[in-house]
């Protein structure tokens, strides 16, 4: 926009002369015995070319998106494993001090 003014849309798409930019929001309708009801709104914003001095589109990285997500996998596999480590771990004789019978053996 002319001055750097920056809109984000949820979706654009270009008619004519014009950019049409979607976004979208919720609201809230408060009625009686404190029932709320949420709806989901778009609201389309016609922009004329004229005024656009440039439009930038943002995409999802899968790639970035499957690493981020292994990170972290492997961050909580490792946060159990140190916690476990931790605990004391049992005996074979139930958790009691002393000697393992032979009978606890088999």
């Amino acid at each position: 926009m002319s001055g750097g003014e920056q809109i984000h849309f949820e979706r654009a798409s270009f008619l004519g002369d014009s950019l049409i930019g979607e976004i979208e929001y919720q609201t809230e309708d408060r009625g009686e015995v404190g029932v709320v009801r949420v709806s989901n709104v778009s609201r389309r914003y016609p922009i004329a070319l004229s005024r656009i001095d440039s439009v930038v589109v943002e995409r999802r990285d899968l790639g970035k998106t499957v690493l981020l997500g292994a990170g972290a996998a492997a961050v909580t596999i490792f946060l159990v494993d140190v916690m476990s480590a931790d605990e004391p771990e049992k005996s074979g004789n139930g958790g009691r001090e002393g000697p393992v019978p032979p009978s606890a053996l088999r």
